[in-house]
């Protein structure tokens, strides 16, 4: 146990401009401030004085009072705007029969995104790259916000929890590889998800008996399936297959499946890619999506992954639109993407028949931890969605950070003492965290933005409740600190789709 490798993270930075203290923090005491002047030189006498106080304290309550880490000013602001939102009701698909848009290259990147409930993806368009003569057709997220395009491929490995940690250090290895391969110098990738669903009580086992018939070939149309009869009278036993199938339809239940897709999405902007005469932006920004695929399958393969090959436009408007259905796995290929109706409440929102509830990871473990930290979270039970979203940072921006955040550090610290406050644990851990960043960027490691979120899902508000406190509980076994997104929970949502949000 001696040589098992451990892993360190860093607390999350809590950087201010003015001891501690952000933007908001700082504009709330300062309009404060005015207020409260303009009330005592408005009203005067007993009166003006009590109203002055009164604003001034009502603003420093606001700027410091914090609760899970948020200032309650910030609280207030993402519940003004989750009730302006939300003064209309639950949202509703105008036109549930359209179909995803298709043809890329002819003449319409950019496409027409299958209509949904508005409120839910702005801004995502969801295509099909019929690609040049000779290749598969390609699933292709269009993010105009961000102006990123995505595609998402499917990964298997050998289950990390059953190796030695020898062996799962060498697949943290290989991921750190594969990683470092994406952060290469004039590398169009802008970000990078993984999302790992898990759901429990799927007859997806079942699904290849269906279509067979008693002699184990496939079923006539219109003859009838084969039952198995229990006691005398020349009852027929069971064909093979029909045995299977009704062994698995009892297991099932008990069963959690894993599925784990990646998400690359490149940039459009900028000096990404080499403009060449007589193509468009769109079309070259396709071709280089699809030579990033190729050569991240080629990466995977290498360290010992098993890819996929990357989604069609159908299978990629499936895969969206699995969580809110309730069977976890449907056998029908969906004709669009979306939900038909959505509802965002305070503290969970709904889609179609499925209630969900976002956490993030607001801290991850404190202390050094093994390759297999994330086991109880994401080898649990019941309905959830865990998705890392990732920004490959640049060597030369990466550095420019780190100079400014010791710079800044240090003013912070001498600020600190001349006006007698004393330096917590936690902010010298943050400046410990610095210095390894450093250190790291001088041995020449690659440096990514990173954010997770956990979706946990539910046919109804009871059940999701029970499954919220299971992954509170296993979060905790894992040393992750998760808070509740309450006022945003439809679009936190969307950060465990495969989309490639949830990072600024």
């Amino acid at each position: 146990m001696a040589d098992t490798p451990r892993y360190t993270f860093g607390p999350l930075e809590r950087r201010g401009l003015l001891l501690g203290l952000g933007p908001l923090q700082l504009s709330t005491i300062a309009a404060g401030l005015v207020l409260a002047v303009g009330a005592r030189a408005g009203l005067g006498g007993t009166a003006g004085l009590i109203s002055a106080v009164a604003v001034l304290l009502a603003s420093l309550a606001g700027a410091l009072w914090t609760r899970e880490g948020r200032p309650l000013v910030a609280r207030g602001g993402i519940a003004a705007a989750w009730l302006l939102r939300n003064r209309a009701g639950p949202s509703f698909d105008p036109a549930p029969t359209s179909g995803s848009a298709t043809g890329v290259r002819e003449g319409r990147v950019g496409g027409r995104a299958a209509p949904g409930p508005r409120r839910m993806v702005p801004g995502i368009t969801v295509l099909e790259d019929p690609g040049l003569p000779g290749e598969e057709p390609l699933g292709v997220i269009r993010d105009s916000r961000s102006g990123t395009w995505a595609a998402v491929l499917a990964v298997r490995g050998a289950p990390l929890a059953l190796l030695d940690p020898p062996d799962q250090s060498r697949c943290l290895e290989g991921w750190r590889q594969v990683l470092g391969s994406l952060c290469r110098p004039g590398s169009p990738v802008a970000k990078v998800q993984w999302v790992q669903r898990s759901w429990s009580g799927s007859a997806a086992g079942t699904e290849y008996f269906d279509g067979l018939g008693s002699d184990g070939g496939p079923a006539a149309p219109g003859r009838p399936r084969p039952r198995s009869v229990s006691g005398s009278g020349g009852a027929s036993p069971a064909s093979p297959s029909e045995s299977y199938r009704q062994s698995s339809a009892e297991v099932a239940p008990h069963v959690t499946y894993h599925d784990t897709w990646l998400v690359v999405a490149v940039g459009s902007a900028g000096e990404r890619f080499a403009h060449q005469p007589g193509r468009r932006r769109g079309d070259e920004v396709l071709a280089g999506l699809r030579r990033e695929m190729r050569l991240l399958g080629a990466q995977l393969t290498a360290v010992d992954l098993r890819p996929g090959p990357p989604l069609d436009g159908g299978e990629l408007a499936d895969l969206i639109r699995r969580p809110h259905e309730e069977a976890a796995r449907s056998r029908r290929r969906a004709a669009r993407p979306w939900p038909t109706a959505v509802e965002d409440r305070w503290s969970c929102c709904r889609a179609d028949g499925m209630w969900h509830a976002t956490f993030w990871v607001a801290e991850w473990p404190r202390v050094d931890v093994g390759p297999d930290f994330l086991g109880p979270l994401l080898l649990g039970e019941g309905r959830r969605s865990v998705s890392l979203i990732m920004a490959p940072v640049g060597s030369e921006r990466a550095e420019r950070e780190v100079r400014s955040a010791r710079t800044a550090d240090t003013a912070d610290r001498e600020l600190r003492a001349r006006a007698g406050f004393l330096a917590s644990a936690r902010r010298q851990r943050e400046a410990d965290g610095v210095e390894r960043r450093e250190e790291e960027l001088a041995e020449g490691h690659h440096e990514f933005r990173f954010s997770g979120y956990v979706t946990v899902s539910g046919p109804d508000a009871e059940t999701l409740a029970t499954a919220c406190a299971e992954v509170e509980h296993a979060a905790q076994s894992c040393r992750l600190e998760l808070r509740r997104l309450y006022g945003r929970q439809l679009e936190a949502l969307t950060w465990t789709l495969p989309l490639g949000r949830g990072l600024r």
